[in-house]
Order: C-alpha cells, then structure tokens, then sequence
C-alpha cells in the first residue's frame, strides 16, 4: 500500500481552543499510523490573542515540533496575533513598491506609457492587490483609511507625474480615481448582503437579501428570443395600450391606458417599492398590459411606450434579466397578436401624456402594490453613485488641493492628467515660480515678469485652457 502525502499549511489557534487543537493533533497523528499516511511537517502556526504571551506552548504531531510564527500567511493573507490586519497592510506595501520600481523602468516624468494605460494598469493590477481579501482584514477604521490611501498614493503619482508634495487629494482627482478607503467601504456592502446575506444601506435605500435575484438563468441557444419594436405611427389598427412610469419624491409607480376608436376603455395604476427605478417601472407597466391584453383575448393590440431601454432589452437575444425573460414567456404563449411601439415623451399626444398623469397620481397611493426584486448589478450601480457622491464631499470639504480645486471643483473618473509640464501649472508644484518661492522664498514672478495668474491670460494657453480647465479660473489660490 503505497504512502499518501497530507499537508496542514499552517494553524491559527485562538487562546481558548489550544487544548483542543492539541487534542486534534493527536488524532490526527493516530489516524496517520492506522491509514499509512505521511504529514508534511513544513507547517507554523500562530496564537491569536490580545495578550503578550511570555510563554509559547510546545505544539507537537508525535514527535515532532510544529513551529510557531507571530505572523502567519495563509491564502494570501498575513495573520497577526491581535487581527489589526496592521502587518498585512505593510505587507502589500513592500509588494506595491518593488511593482512600482519595475514599472518605472518602461515610464518616466517625460517619456514611456500614456497615462490612460497606466491608470487602466492600476485599476487592473494594483487595485486588485491592494483589495484582495478585504471581505476578511476590512474594519473600517481610521488607521486602516490612512494607510489604504498610503498604498494608493504611490499608483497615482505613476499616473499623474506630479511632484510628490501634491496631496493625496488632489492626486485622486488628477488621476480620476476614487480615494481606496471608500471604495473598500462600500465594495465590502456587496459582500455583506451576497455572502453573508445581511441588509445593507445604500442611497438612503435598504436592501436585504430577499429582495435581490442573485443567480442568473443560463439560456440554451434554441430558447433565445428576441421581439422586435417600431417607431409610432398614427394609422394604427386595434386597441392602442400606453404605458408609463414615475418617480416622484422617492415614490415610484406605474399606469397603462387603453383606448379604443379614440374612446378610454380601461386604464390600471399601481405603486412600487420605493426602491424601485424608472426603467423597472416601465417594464412593470408593459407586463401589466400584456397581461390585460390576454385577459381580454384582444384579437390584436399595440403597446406603446417612450421606454426604449425596455424596448431594447426585448430585442436583445442575450438579456437574462429574469422581469424581460417573463415578458418574452408570455409574447410567446399569447395567441393574439402583440405590437410593441416607441413614442418620444412629452410631445402633446394624448394617449402618452394621460399614462404619464396616471402614472404619476400611482406615486400618491398608501399601499404598494408591486416588490420588485433587484438583479446584483443594480445594486452594484447604487454602490457606485455612493462612492462617487461621498468623494464628491470629501473633495469639498478638504482642506488639501484647494488650488486644483478651483480648476476641477468636480470628481470624475474617466479623465486623467497626465502631462509632466502642464501638471505643474495644474497643482501648483513643480518648477513655477510660485512653488519656488513657497518653499525657498524665492520671487514668485517669472523670469519674464508675468505672475502665474497672468501666464493663465496668455494668448500661447489657450489651447491648453480648453484641453484641461472646464472653466477660465477668476483667481487661483497660492496654496497646495
């Protein structure tokens, strides 16, 4: 019978469960010599515990002595004794800067990689590093803030080419990238209510885990449909179904009117959740007319909507939302017929502007009538309005970066500055005069006799006013 190798990678034992860990071992090393089996003995382990241990206890499978380690790596996390993650994070560190050292070696303050691809770099690698396993060392402390905008400092001066005395504020804005610590804080949401089905804030909203749809049905190809729309036209033939949805006040409702002939035959409101958006009331609106068109047995009827996201989700072959995959069930078992209609809102016709009024009277009714479930990706785009709306105030209310905030009072993640020279002018540091003199007393005129707020005036800045500043700055502070 030949031998089976075992390995234990490492141990952490909580102070109270040490008897018992032994205990374990013990068996272990029994069922080794009943089952011929071999144990790697290249293992540690590591006690965690608040206290200073002055006497570490002799941990043993048989006869052999298992090591002990005050810092533990396991799956690509570092444990310490009092779970602070403080080593863990001084870890990632060390790793980011030898990164950081080959990066420079294909970039440099004026030569190498554009910043687009460096920061599609750091979105891609860096940012993974840095956020690996968060789910487990995130704590949300300040410590933990600090030095995650540590780690993320060294990425962004990569991308912007700035001088390192710019703050990390600033940096975050040049760059177009969102501060770590609040992307941590609201991306360990995700986690909360995915993997450990807690209810969590976001937008003043609460979600719990019984209002989202977490899995995704995989279609086989022959069930694929797609239902095709057109633009309106005003000779149609049949009953003319209008529909529409509301948000007003945080309230959310939607209505479909009927018309035949030109006459109102039937018209139905109803509210949502309060969670709900626009497109799922609309989409909620077309269901409830399809259902009355079946259960009137309408020999032809034509739906018309100004939701053209709904309409574009129908005829999308590859759309898994679970609400647009029951509306193509039902269009397929309706025996009548079924036209789907675009109509540009708010033009003045009558049968759109009175789904419009119902919908929005739906928004007053006290009872809800409809809890629609949420797919993950929705709650993903709230978590990210949340990030972008507490950056927003945190640039706002910041103390650092106050002269590039006069050029860019508002964050935005798809534009990076990345020009050597121009991003002197931009954050006040660099070789400008202004600089100079902050720092070593020097003049703050140019050697021409211009200040920095006249050079801004020069006819030869123009076009780089309009490639970079939203707005002709009245006065720039002289502060960083």
């Amino acid at each position: 019978m030949c031998e089976s190798r075992f390995l234990i990678s490492a141990l952490i034992i909580q102070n109270e469960t040490l008897a018992n860990c032994c205990h374990e071992l013990e068996r272990l090393r029994r069922r080794r010599n009943a089952q011929r089996f071999a144990i790697c003995m290249q293992i540690s382990f590591t006690i965690l515990s608040n206290k200073k241990h002055s006497h570490i206890p002799a941990i043993k499978i048989g006869t052999n002595k298992i090591k002990y380690t005050q810092h533990l790596k396991y799956l690509g996390l570092h444990f310490d004794p009092k779970l602070n993650w403080g080593f863990h994070l001084n870890t990632i560190q060390d790793k980011l800067n030898s990164l950081q050292q080959k990066l420079y070696r294909i970039t440099r303050a004026t030569w190498g990689l554009n910043p687009t691809v460096k920061k599609d770099i750091y979105n891609k690698v860096i940012n993974r590093i840095i956020h690996y396993g968060h789910e487990i060392w995130y704590q949300g402390r300040v410590k933990q803030d600090i030095k995650l905008n540590q780690l993320q400092r060294s990425g962004l001066l990569n991308i912007t080419k700035c001088y390192k005395t710019v703050s990390t504020d600033a940096l975050q804005v040049l760059a177009g990238v969102p501060p770590i610590d609040i992307q941590t804080k609201h991306t360990h949401k995700m986690f909360q209510i995915k993997n450990q089905y807690k209810e969590i804030q976001t937008q003043g909203l609460a979600f719990h885990p019984g209002s989202i749809t977490f899995l995704k049905p995989i279609l086989p190809p022959w069930n694929k449909t797609s239902f095709h729309w057109s633009h309106y036209k005003d000779n149609l033939q049949g009953t003319l179904i209008y529909t529409d949805g509301s948000k007003m006040n945080n309230r959310v409702g939607g209505a479909f009117v009927a018309y035949k002939n030109n006459v109102e035959t039937y018209h139905q409101c109803f509210r949502l959740n309060d969670q709900a958006t626009v497109y799922m009331a609309e989409l909620t609106a077309i269901d409830k007319a399809i259902d009355y068109s079946i259960a009137e047995s309408l020999p032809s009827s034509n739906i018309i909507t100004d939701s053209r996201s709904v309409l574009l989700a129908l005829e999308n072959v590859n759309c898994i939302d679970h609400k647009i995959l029951e509306l193509k069930n039902k269009l397929n078992n309706f025996t009548g017929e079924i036209h789907l209609f675009w109509i540009k809102a708010h033009i003045g016709h009558l049968g759109n502007e009175r789904a419009d009024v119902l919908a929005k009277t739906a928004t007053n009714q006290a009872n809800i009538d409809f809890n629609n479930k949420f797919g993950l990706q929705s709650i993903k785009k709230l978590i990210n309005n949340d990030i972008m709306k507490e950056w927003q105030d945190r640039w706002r209310q910041s103390h650092n970066g106050r002269g590039v905030f006069v050029l860019f009072q508002n964050v935005n993640t798809k534009k990076v500055q990345g020009d050597f020279f121009l991003i002197q002018i931009i954050s006040d540091h660099g070789t400008i005069a202004a600089y100079q003199a902050r720092l070593f007393k020097k003049t703050p005129s140019c050697v021409c006799g211009h200040s920095f707020e006249e050079h801004l005036r020069l006819p030869g800045m123009g076009r780089h006013k309009k490639r970079v500043f939203p707005f002709q700055p009245q006065h720039r502070a002289t502060t960083c």
